[in-house]
């Protein structure tokens, strides 16, 4: 399992479940240059929880997301306007899934349905809600010392293509 929230540098390790992967900086194949403290893509094979990549130090990622998705997923963070409404939308609806594995992750896969390209974006009291669901542990994603930040989450391929870099 992964460290949850964990703060990674290149050159660290995270442990997967089948062993340790150092980070890698990310590089783009299209060519994009990095882009900066901003530019947070971390990627996670779904089937085995390996780190593929990860850019710029400091980036904070979530643990295992793909507990839920059984698929290879992407997740960074960076900025993000405050939606209180739909925050609390989504917090009702993880709240009705407590103890219900089966539905969060139904749900995780819904809101990850988009058109190919675009890529969607989960709220962050969302996946706090379905960590303390599955792991009994929150994720420390609202601390004081750091700004609100959105999880963004899509396939690991979409990477590559153009328009998926920081706003």
């Amino acid at each position: 399992m992964l460290r949850l929230a964990a703060v990674v540098e290149p050159g660290d390790v995270l442990f997967g479940m089948d062993g340790p992967k150092p980070i890698r900086l990310y590089q783009s194949r299209n060519g994009y240059p990095q882009r900066g403290a901003s530019a947070t893509h971390v990627a996670i094979a779904g089937e085995t929880g390996s780190i593929l990549h990860a850019v710029v130090g400091g980036t904070c990622i979530e643990g295992p997301l793909s507990y839920f998705l059984g698929r290879e997923v992407a997740v960074g963070r960076w900025d993000m306007p405050d939606k209180p409404r739909r925050t609390a939308e989504l917090l009702r609806e993880a709240r009705a899934m407590v103890g219900k594995p089966y539905e969060m992750g139904r749900l995780f896969r819904s809101l990850l349905k988009t058109e190919p390209g675009r890529a969607p974006f989960i709220c962050s009291t969302f996946v706090d809600a379905a960590f303390m669901m599955a792991f009994d542990a929150a994720t420390p994603l609202h601390r004081d010392d750091l700004p609100l930040r959105t999880p963004f989450i899509c396939p690991a391929h979409l990477f590559i293509q153009p328009g998926l870099r920081d706003p």
